[in-house]
């Protein structure tokens, strides 16, 4: 089961400094989330729920098969579709990719990271895609928060705290 742990930096803190983290164990992942959150899961995904009513607040993991195995020689090609599987999500939101693909490394994995801007039910949402690649798997982390806000604590901490587990 998940464990708490104490950390420095991010999380939510309670009065003695230090945020209150707990590790969550997913299908071939963990990751770090702040302790007093509820999880959703899935067979495929585990998601991190808002930490209040009415939050737009959202942070997941979720696996997907690849069809052929990944390897580093393949990168070019699967950036270029990351990149265009990304834009049909944009798309798809009515909303647009913020900035240039961002080339990121996580956990030892090379992945592509977007921020998306969009807007559901009046409110401007921004949304924090990052697709990683390892040989049969494609990890989709994902965060997302009203758009004027700055990056989430739970958001740093499931990028600082995704680890492969086996």
């Amino acid at each position: 089961m998940a464990a708490g742990t104490l950390v420095g930096c991010g999380g939510e803190s309670d009065a003695n400094g230090p945020a209150v983290t707990k590790t969550v164990n997913g299908p071939g992942f963990t990751f770090a989330a702040p302790a007093g959150r509820e999880l959703a899961r899935t067979p495929r995904s585990v998601s991190v729920l808002p930490a209040e009513a009415g939050s737009q607040e959202l942070a997941s993991v979720t696996i997907f098969p690849l069809v052929k195995p990944y390897r580093s020689a393949l990168w070019p090609q699967a950036s270029r579709e990351l990149d265009k599987v990304a834009g049909q999500l944009a798309d798809s939101l009515g909303g647009e990719l913020e900035q240039e693909p961002e080339t990121v490394r996580l956990a030892g994995l090379r992945g592509r990271r977007y921020d998306i801007l969009y807007a559901r039910d009046g409110v401007e949402l921004r949304q924090r895609l990052t697709l990683l690649l390892s040989r049969r798997t494609e990890y989709q982390l994902l965060c997302r928060w009203e758009a004027d806000g700055d990056l989430p604590a739970v958001c740093e901490l499931l990028e600082t705290g995704f680890r492969l587990s086996s």
